[in-house]
């Protein structure tokens, strides 16, 4: 997951070429193919924006967290608190919370 911050500035290349770099990591990584279909007709289409980035942002966060706050419903607070997989422990999370405020 922590492959968000791939999006948040600074970014030496556009977003939309980043968002294209990230799709083809994951089909390295063979990662599930109807969703990563989807990511490149939206990055390649006409509809591109910076809105629609920054909504992608806003959402892959969003789900993030949602996600580990899921997974990590039972535990601790202390544990999840440093846990490097927790969204909130990322750069990428802070600068996205810095931005959405």
């Amino acid at each position: 997951m922590s492959h968000i911050s791939y999006f948040l500035p600074p970014y030496p290349t556009s977003p939309k070429a980043k968002l294209l770099s990230a799709i083809e990591y994951l089909e390295s990584e063979e990662c599930g193919g109807e969703i990563l279909l989807l990511l490149a007709a939206i990055a390649e289409s006409t509809v591109w924006s910076q809105e629609c980035y920054e909504r992608f942002i806003d959402v892959g966060m969003k789900a993030a967290l949602e996600l580990y706050d899921i997974s990590t419903m039972n535990t601790p607070y202390e544990q999840t608190e440093k846990d490097p997989s927790n969204p909130r422990n990322w750069q990428a999370y802070k600068l996205w919370n810095q931005q959405s405020t």
